[in-house]
């Protein structure tokens, strides 16, 4: 899976905290409960890992939802 072998260039990249994750939510890809754990994450790298590890939980159908 390419999110996998990824993963630390997307955290790298990613600013779960500049409304990603209430689009993701919005887009009905994350729960309120995915929004809160993000949430609950202190620094940078921490909140990108946790929205990484959360997308590589969800089925693909679901992602495909957010365009």
């Amino acid at each position: 899976q390419l999110l996998v072998r990824k993963q630390k260039q997307v955290c790298q990249c990613l600013d779960p905290l500049s409304g990603l994750v209430d689009e993701l939510v919005d887009g009905k890809v994350f729960s309120d409960t995915d929004r809160n754990s993000v949430l609950c994450k202190t620094g940078y790298e921490d909140t990108s890992r946790e929205v990484v590890d959360i997308l590589q939980r969800k089925p693909l159908q679901t992602i495909g939802l957010f365009h």
